[in-house]
């Protein structure tokens, strides 16, 4: 039963060992090898502390960007994925595939612990096909690919074998159960704020899959309930958590914001388990967000039809496992609502979702008639080439463009722009980026790489449109957005929710310089002022300009002058290209198109 999805996980996985580390795992290797910043080794996934005092220097040197709200938090309690992360750099260094071969190891954990508990509650063919279809789904590419999310792998191995426990204990009356049963959800809630998702298995569980009396349901799950309790008042009490952030909501510091937020992201989650849909383009594409909603209103309708043709054709002890399954998986999608919808947060949804596939492509199977075609076997064909064929074709399309992406982004870090003499004493500004990730991560990727880090990084904005630049003199430069603001976008609000608005005449004082807000449109700023603290020509500073995703060095105008930088958007050939043979570069640069260069270069 287990040999074929362990088998297909791994060849699955291993599609993305040539991914290297990639965006957040600079950050968390810079901290691993003891470099300054929020987080350290014991507590790795601290981006933000929530105290102004420790977070300014943080903004003043970069990466922060200048936006960011000082008392920004985003603090999470993970010391057992930090410690499996710590093992990694001990026993690996930078030496990443070592690092993703222990994640994948996580992943079939995961995979041995669903295959025990779906074959206790299914048919033995359709938990077969739910364990396989769990392992092939594409929504885990991430948590199993990208090391900064293999908490979620980590929160989720313990308190799966947990339930499984429980429900061994509950119905076989096996007196270890419940002793072992609180000690996986122990181990689930050191790995990360996922283990909950999972935990909502055994409530729905004693809620709907149980016909004992209330009373003792309530009692059995008591324990696992006061755990879940004590872990939210302590998470709370000790600091952890969001705040100050636009795509995270906290339900216990944001209550209403967070019930504001949470039905159209539920609903978008929803298509993510039921349909594959792609939720990724949510943050990079905002006009997306009413198709994905759609897309998950009608997956729900799509299903709850399918059931009704299927329920009376359906086993017994599967209709039992929908039951209880269903409330589950909706109720494990409360906590991931509280951020932006990813795929990558489906982990815990797709053992229900899996589950109720399963069923559904079982039952179409045994009672299809060849050469017949119906309604109800078309949506099932359908299903069955989504998350069977489709769904494991994306894992190596997720790994091979990602590997693109993330070569690009260190050809660029690591490219000439930067590799003037004593760069580690010198302030850069990069004038406009055009594309968010080269925002925050070149001197990550350098510092990995083993090169010299410049003394501050600053992306002045990132917002898609045209800017206009004017020289006051020797010392202050204006920027200014023609289109917007210098803060638009969902990635911009990562670290400053619209919430926390900008005054006309704030000041941000960074290292080497300071900015000025001097106008403000609905709390964004569109034009700042920066001045440096020597002149922009004594050697102190580097500037640069992006364009099609390229960064390259610049100089500013003469005293008194405009420039218009004109926002080119990165291009895909741009992207490909280093992940090619020279012969192939050359073909697919060859026709390329000049990028506008409007202010004076400087070489690189």
């Amino acid at each position: 039963m287990l040999a074929v999805p362990l088998f297909a996980a791994t060849c699955l996985t291993a599609t993305g060992l040539a991914l290297n580390f990639f965006v957040d795992d600079y950050y968390l290797l810079m901290v691993l090898e003891g470099q300054h910043a929020p987080a350290t080794k014991t507590e790795l996934f601290t981006f933000g502390t929530g105290s102004a005092e420790e977070m300014v220097p943080f903004i003043a040197k970069g990466p922060h960007p200048w936006w960011t709200l000082p008392e920004f938090k985003m603090r999470f309690f993970r010391p057992l994925t930090s410690a499996s992360l710590w093992l990694d750099q001990y026993l690996f260094g930078r030496n990443a595939a070592g690092w993703h071969i222990h994640s994948l190891l996580w992943y079939l954990l995961i995979i041995v612990a669903w295959g025990l508990l779906a074959r206790r509650v299914l048919p033995e063919r359709t938990a077969a096909l739910a364990v396989l279809l769990f392992a092939v789904s594409a929504s885990h590419w991430m948590p199993a690919v990208w090391l900064a999310n293999v908490n979620a792998l980590v929160a989720t191995v313990g308190p799966l074998f947990g339930v499984w426990a429980h429900l061994k204990w509950r119905e076989d009356h096996w007196k270890p159960g419940l002793p072992l049963s609180l000690l996986g959800y122990v181990t689930g809630l050191l790995g990360g704020e996922g283990w909950l998702g999972v935990l909502a298995y055994t409530g729905a569980y004693e809620l709907f899959g149980r016909k004992d009396s209330f009373a003792k349901r309530t009692l059995c799950v008591a324990p696992a309930t006061a755990l879940a309790v004590g872990y939210v008042i302590a998470y709370k009490l000790y600091g952890y958590g969001v705040f100050g952030s636009g795509i995270y909501a906290d339900p216990m510091s944001e209550p209403f914001e967070y019930i504001r937020m949470i039905t159209e992201r539920v609903l978008a989650l929803v298509g993510g388990v039921l349909l594959s849909v792609q939720l990724d383009p949510w943050v990079l594409f905002p006009y997306t967000r009413g198709a994905i909603i759609a897309a998950g209103i009608a997956s729900v309708f799509l299903f709850a039809w399918l059931l009704k043709k299927a329920w009376k054709g359906i086993e017994e002890s599967e209709r039992q496992a929908i039951r209880w399954m269903i409330p589950a998986g909706l109720l494990s999608l409360l906590p991931v609502a509280a951020t932006v919808p990813m795929n990558r947060l489906l982990l815990a949804t797709t053992l229900a979702g899996s589950a109720l596939v399963a069923i559904l492509l079982r039952h179409w199977w045994q009672t299809r008639v060849p050469g017949k075609r119906t309604a109800y076997g078309t949506a099932c064909g359908v299903l069955a080439g989504i998350h069977l064929v489709f769904s494991p074709l994306m894992w190596p399309a997720y790994s091979t463009t990602t590997t693109i992406l993330n070569n690009w982004m260190i050809e660029n870090s690591l490219s000439a722009c930067m590799n003037d003499e004593n760069i580690e004493e010198k302030h850069v500004f990069v004038l406009s980026v055009d594309n968010p990730l080269m925002c925050m991560y070149p001197p990550l990727i350098r510092n990995a790489f083993g090169m010299e880090r410049p003394k501050s990084w600053h992306a002045l904005s990132t917002s898609p449109t045209d800017h206009v630049l004017t020289r006051i003199d020797d010392r202050r430069f204006v920027l200014e957005a023609v289109g917007g603001s210098l803060t638009d976008g969902e990635f911009m609000e990562i670290v400053r929710s619209g919430r926390f608005q900008f005054d006309e005449g704030q000041k941000i004082p960074l290292e080497g310089s300071t900015i000025t807000v001097l106008n403000v449109v609905d709390g964004k700023p569109r034009k700042m002022e920066v001045t440096l603290d020597a002149a922009a020509e004594s050697g102190a500073y580097v500037f640069l300009e992006s364009a099609g995703g390229r960064l390259r060095l610049c100089t500013l105008p003469p005293v008194g002058e405009s420039v218009t930088i004109p926002y080119v958007p990165t291009r895909l050939a741009e992207m490909i290209a280093p992940s090619l043979p020279d012969a192939m570069q050359e073909i697919l640069l060859a026709r390329r198109q000049p990028i506008p260069s409007p202010i004076p270069r400087s070489g690189g």
